[in-house]
């Protein structure tokens, strides 16, 4: 079976037109053959089509896989909903109208170069004060981020996990809050997505951004995506 493939995807917020023209080209080259249990695409692309990525992730946090509402109480003409997808180099925060018709408010919508890599960086910089030029490799990067303990020379190493997570997360927060300015109180409902905010999320949703975590956060951009595209073939 053959299977006629559309891709839906996207970038950061902060993306120009020909980011976009040059992505969707290169998506366009893609020519498998690929097998997905018994059915086989091979290329070129019928279709593509691109959206943002936190519009992505707040399609989710607000649909479900049949798109019906999860919160059909936000669903209110002119309520304004945003959504802060933290991600490794960027922050991308959206916010948007979704009835009577899904429109982005731009004047409130932006990228923000903070992410998880900023976090690191604090945690390489912790290290080498301590330790000279030497380098955290990745494997103890991603351990130390976990909460979980990292050795050297079989001794444990202590590192400002927490303290480093709550400088970015205050880095994010302002930078929101600055953009937004008094229009902060026109925003109904503050969702959190991405790794990033796996991440940092009990550092970033504090006052004045009250903020929920979606479910499984990391996947929210990916599952968001295959939402819209199933509302573009229904449209």
């Amino acid at each position: 079976m053959t299977l006629t493939l559309r891709l839906v995807s996207g970038l950061p917020y902060s993306a120009t037109d020909a980011d976009q023209s040059a992505y969707e080209r290169q998506l366009r080259q893609i020519i498998g053959p690929y097998q997905v249990g018994d059915r086989i695409w091979r290329g070129p692309v019928a279709a593509v089509t691109l959206f943002r990525q936190a519009q992505a992730a707040l399609i989710d946090a607000l649909f479900d896989e049949r798109n019906r509402p999860r919160r059909p109480e936000l669903l209110q003409e002119g309520l304004r909903i945003a959504l802060i997808d933290v991600g490794y180099k960027t922050t991308d925060v959206v916010v948007a109208v979704l009835f009577p018709a899904y429109q982005i408010v731009r004047e409130m919508s932006l990228s923000l170069d903070v992410g998880v890599h900023n976090v690191e960086a604090i945690l390489q910089r912790a290290y080498q004060r301590r330790y000279g030029a030497e380098m955290l490799d990745r494997e103890r990067m991603r351990l130390a981020l976990d909460g979980k303990r990292i050795f050297r020379f079989g001794q444990p190493v202590s590192l400002p996990v927490e303290e480093a997570k709550r400088q970015v997360a205050e880095r994010i927060r302002a930078g929101v809050v600055q953009h937004w300015g008094r229009a902060i109180s026109t925003v109904a409902r503050v969702f959190l997505a991405g790794g990033g905010a796996a991440l940092l999320g009990a550092h970033l949703a504090q006052p004045p951004l009250v903020a929920e975590m979606v479910p499984d956060p990391q996947g929210a951009n990916a599952r968001g995506f295959y939402k819209l595209g199933r509302f573009a073939e229904t449209a």
